[in-house]
């Protein structure tokens, strides 16, 4: 059951985040979550991409983006109801660096 999850900002290293993808799976493999697909809504300058996920009892979404140097990753709620609701995270990302 996703009660209880909390919202990851961040992996540390490639372990922690292989770590938590096994985890997922086996979550999956549980029959406690669902892998979904995300609708391809997303708007220019926003985090996109990455693995959606549905609690089966509860029906919230969820979102597993993967690190690519120098972003961290995330893992993020992504919302509740129908797959018809998920739409890309609202962070922006940064243009600091550019």
């Amino acid at each position: 059951m996703a009660f209880g999850w909390e919202e990851i900002r961040g992996f540390y290293t490639p372990d922690e985040y292989q770590e938590f993808c096994d985890y997922i799976e086996s979550q999956i493999a549980q029959g406690v979550v669902e892998e979904k697909s995300p609708r391809a809504s997303y708007h220019k300058g926003l985090i996109f991409g990455g693995r959606w996920f549905e609690d089966v009892q509860t029906k919230q979404t969820w979102r597993l983006v993967a690190p690519d140097f120098p972003f961290k990753g995330l893992w993020e709620k992504g919302g509740s109801g129908s797959s018809e609701k998920w739409v890309a995270s609202q962070f922006e990302i940064s243009t600091a660096f550019l």
